[in-house]
């Protein structure tokens, strides 16, 4: 009986100490990624509704959790188009009624919430606010990444963004910018006034490289520079996508890192890289313009894992 006693108070020990034979085995849950996607329908120039549709087919073969932050004037893009270029009473009546910065008007006003991207693990900018020259809106989204640290992709004409910022005026007039955006001293005395201590907003410093203008609708071919970047790793060899735009190099600040360029005739520019900004960074991609660029894999590839790499590397 004594060393039955014994033996009982040995395996109780050695339960106390060990798991259980009948515990279930611990298993590492994969946090689920979160993405807010920015956009705004219908585009005026681009099918946004339409290339958000696909954002979301890509977001299900990567297991993302997407927010969409958007804004809908009710018209169609196809419709929007044909009334720019028609001549009719119809036509004049939907041009009056939806001006080209309307498509973008309420949007401003989202992006110039405090933190917008609070509790995201990354951002996606897929708009065409070209004309705009709210330095209120461009500084409250470089702040979600420069000092919030969420970090965020660009694609096609989020690069076109606030021109007056940057592209538009004469050099030499921000002060303490010594790279080459080019503003007007309106908008620099109106920053400078209300935000003495705070940088001036110039969109292309933001971008990493800038961009003022594009190529002809033609065919690209696309190679990749950095071959063991975790962003072009399923791009194994050059590729071509048809009938879209190829966007300038205007200027480019420090630290960028060139991941793909691309070639239109003798017209050639990066067309994808990678830029720090403050606590985080961006990453360029300037294809995109139509849905011939979404259906392509490789585009999809790129979008893909450039999202996942800053996810996985927002510093």
């Amino acid at each position: 009986m004594k060393k039955l006693a014994q033996t009982l108070c040995l395996s109780l020990c050695v339960c106390l100490f060990l798991p259980s034979c009948n515990q279930e085995p611990t298993t590492t849950v994969a946090k689920t990624k979160k993405v807010l996607y920015v956009t705004h329908y219908p585009g005026n120039f681009h099918d946004y509704k339409e290339q958000e549709a696909f954002f979301q087919d890509y977001a299900k073969e990567a297991s993302w959790d997407v927010t969409v932050m958007k804004t809908d004037i009710g018209i169609g893009f196809a419709d929007l188009r044909k009334a720019r270029k028609g001549k009719t009473e119809e036509d004049a009546a939907i041009r009056k009624k939806h001006p080209r910065h309307q498509n973008y008007a309420e949007l401003l006003q989202q992006l110039k919430k405090k933190d917008f991207a609070k509790g995201y693990d990354v951002v996606v900018y897929n708009f065409c606010i070209a004309g705009s020259g709210d330095l209120e809106a461009a500084h409250n989204i470089m702040e979600q990444t420069r000092t919030n640290g969420v970090p965020a992709m660009l694609v096609h004409c989020a690069m076109h963004c606030f021109w007056p910022t940057y592209r538009d005026g004469e050099p030499d007039i921000i002060p303490g910018n010594t790279g080459p955006a080019k503003t007007n001293q309106t908008l620099v005395d109106s920053w400078t006034t209300n935000h003495p201590d705070v940088a001036f907003p110039a969109w292309g410093d933001f971008t990493g490289i800038a961009s003022s203008k594009h190529g002809p609708h033609t065919p690209i071919t696309y190679s990749v520079v950095a071959k063991d970047h975790p962003a072009t790793k399923r791009i194994t060899k050059d590729f071509v996508m048809k009938d879209t735009e190829l966007y300038n190099n205007l200027y480019q600040v420090d630290g960028v890192i060139p991941l793909v360029n691309g070639e239109q005739g003798e017209f050639k520019a990066v067309a994808m890289w990678e830029c720090p900004q403050g606590k985080s960074k961006v990453i360029g991609i300037s294809a995109g313009h139509a849905m011939p660029d979404w259906t392509n894999e490789n585009f999809k590839f790129l979008v893909i894992d450039g999202i996942n790499y800053l996810i996985d590397n927002p510093h």
